[in-house]
């Protein structure tokens, strides 16, 4: 069972110019531990997750044992930087 714990609006840069970004984050119960993200992100991005995770922890709320997946959209323009890391969180 998949459900969607949060959705929230971001942006990101393309050059100069900014264009929003759909942040969604779901848990999938019942299955292996994992973290992904999807929606072309770069490698900075994708490194987000253990930042995330050790951030997360720090202040008391460690991510669940679940699957987790991260949807960044539009999936068709490049998502780069580590300014996506704190909608994510």
């Amino acid at each position: 069972m998949s459900f969607v714990i949060s959705k929230l609006r971001s942006c990101s840069l393309q050059g100069v110019n900014s264009f929003p970004v759909d942040v969604e984050v779901s848990v999938t119960r019942g299955a292996l531990p994992s973290y992904q993200v999807v929606g072309l992100p770069d490698l900075a991005i994708k490194e987000g997750g253990a930042r995330i995770q050790t951030a997360l922890k720090h202040v008391g709320h460690p991510l669940p044992p679940q699957k987790i997946v991260v949807n960044l959209a539009p999936a068709d323009r490049k998502k780069d930087g580590t300014f996506l890391d704190l909608p994510i969180a």
